[in-house]
């Protein structure tokens, strides 16, 4: 069994306060919160990657909703234009946002003064002390200052109101529930659907199987940007999961066969979305999924009565069912007591997240 972390929280804990806390996203290595009033920045955790804090520096509304796959490509919308933009890497987005941004800090561009060239005299200003915190100091290595950007546009893509990213590529909805997928075609499962001249895996294209859905359309996307698992929740509650089993544990492979060819390793599998039933501890059906979230090796949703269920590794204690659970194989509903003996007043579940190694519950006053 893997021991985890001394700090790691193996049941749900409160670890942060605040009136209006709406969304919650967490990346491998740091989790930033908003509010919902315009979607503002409270807080964060963890230490956040230089580029990360870059991009939030230069242009904190694209980073709220940047899409950042593992495979270190990014993809951002515009909606003025209708635009989806895919970037190679993170450096490539903020040089084209005018910003110049170094692999390593103590690196000094070809046409940058060297340190006995500056103006001692002069304070240097909070971007330049973030471009070159080690403004007369040590230098590294002298590199070219970047040119090109390495950029590809998807034009007439309107009304997106999600844009999310995988392991390996990108997956977009629409306000009309059109879910468009697009990345790396070795990966035909992350698509979920067919890879053809007229709808190649590099560009964004809808998936068939997501449309004229029994129960409404697709109204919210859930991806981790470090799974092979994409899932996502309908109009009427349903809830589809696609992606790579090969590239899951067996406790997640569950969701696409059952526990025994998971167990004997058999991969043949449907490459397009597959409903998911979550049952209780009687084999009874639970109805109702009204949020779900997707890490790296689990998952949790969100029922209308406001019950939690998991499923997958429990390494890091992110299925909050205690340290003596590896995995769970089948989803298993969370013992919770939202009473924080503090305020008196009743809780309740209003939404769900999940970092790679981390879940979240998002907790309100019982309306």
């Amino acid at each position: 069994m893997y021991p985890g972390d001394l700090d790691d929280l193996w049941e749900f804990t409160c670890v942060f306060r605040h009136r209006d806390i709406h969304t919650v996203r967490s990346f491998s290595f740091h989790t930033t919160v908003y509010q919902k009033r315009k979607n503002k920045f409270i807080t964060n955790a963890g230490r956040a990657p230089r580029d990360h804090n870059a991009l939030r520096f230069v242009d904190e509304n694209i980073y709220r909703t940047f899409a950042n796959a593992n495979n270190g490509h990014v993809a951002v919308y515009n909606a003025e234009t209708a635009t989806i933009n895919e970037y190679a890497t993170l450096c490539d987005l903020l040089l084209d946002l005018g910003f110049h941004l170094k692999q390593h800090e103590h690196d000094r561009w070809e046409d940058e003064p060297v340190a006995e060239e500056r103006d001692r005299s002069r304070r240097p200003s909070p971007k330049e002390q973030f471009v070159s915190p080690d403004l007369y100091g040590y230098c590294s290595e002298v590199v070219p200052r970047p040119t090109e950007i390495k950029k590809v546009s998807f034009t007439g893509f309107s009304d997106i109101v999600q844009l999310l990213a995988h392991s390996t590529g990108f997956a977009a909805l629409s306000s009309t529930g059109e879910v468009y997928t697009w990345g790396d075609e070795r990966f035909v499962g992350c698509l979920g659907r067919d890879v053809t001249d007229e709808c190649p895996a590099h560009y964004p294209s809808p998936v068939p199987l997501l449309s004229q859905l029994p129960t409404g359309p697709v109204r919210h996307l859930s991806i981790g940007p470090t799974s092979s698992l994409l899932a996502c929740l309908t109009a009427g509650n349903d809830l589809y999961v696609w992606g790579d089993p090969r590239r899951l544990p067996p406790s997640l492979q569950t969701l696409f066969f059952d526990q025994r060819q998971a167990d004997d390793g058999w991969h043949d599998y449907n490459d397009g979305p597959v409903p998911v039933v979550i049952t209780d501890t009687d084999g009874n059906e639970v109805d109702g999924i009204v949020d779900v979230a997707v890490g790296t090796e689990h998952m949790i949703a969100l029922t209308d009565q406001g019950e939690v269920y998991v499923i997958g590794q429990n390494w890091c204690g992110q299925l909050g069912l205690g340290e003596e659970i590896e995995y769970v194989m089948k989803w298993e509903k969370v013992p919770l007591s939202l009473d924080d003996g503090v305020s008196g007043t009743k809780k309740e579940i209003k939404a769900v997240a999940a970092g790679p190694w981390a879940s979240f519950l998002i907790v309100g006053e019982e309306e």
